[in-house]
């Protein structure tokens, strides 16, 4: 896997247990809404740069502008949208943010 594939894994996070009819730009207002509501975001503007709901509308994959607000985004385990619990977690694909063997290979090929 190439590293600009691990960086995007990396800022990505599932959010399951979606209330049906969700749309993307419901989704994205109200993700960047609550990390704003936080006070974790390193820089300004919304850090949700893009999602994708399955077509039952039960999950999705919201893509962050950064690692790091991804593993903010963890903050909102369980926030309540439209009366469902939300459950967020990693893609199966995720294998931790830029492994020491990720980043030893990467620097011995320079």
């Amino acid at each position: 896997m190439s590293m600009a594939q691990t960086a995007k894994i990396d800022r990505k996070l599932y959010f399951g247990n979606l209330p049906s009819g969700i749309t993307q730009r419901m989704l994205i207002d109200i993700i960047n809404e609550a990390m704003q509501n936080l006070g974790v975001l390193e820089e300004s503007g919304n850090p949700v740069v893009s999602t994708w709901i399955s077509s039952d509308s039960h999950y999705a994959f919201v893509e962050f502008r950064t690692a790091e607000e991804a593993n903010h985004g963890f903050q909102l385990q369980g926030m309540n949208i439209q009366g469902y619990e939300i459950k967020i977690g990693r893609p199966k694909a995720y294998s931790g943010t830029m492994s020491a063997l990720g980043i030893m290979s990467h620097i011995n090929s320079l």
